[in-house]
């Protein structure tokens, strides 16, 4: 139960630093980078998919 609400408070924070974290993807121009904010924003959506649960 503890668990669950710390995973979800986490993923309320990820949420929220999403859109930061896919503008700055696009400003960046080297492809790691652009690459590692896109896997963070789909980890995001799988954590709130399991927090879901």
């Amino acid at each position: 139960m503890m668990a669950s609400y710390i995973i979800y408070n986490i993923v309320f924070i990820i949420i929220i630093n999403e859109k930061s974290l896919y503008k700055r993807a696009k400003s960046i121009k080297k492809e790691n980078n652009y690459l590692y904010s896109i896997g963070v924003i789909i980890f995001s959506k799988i954590l709130m998919l399991f927090s879901s649960f």
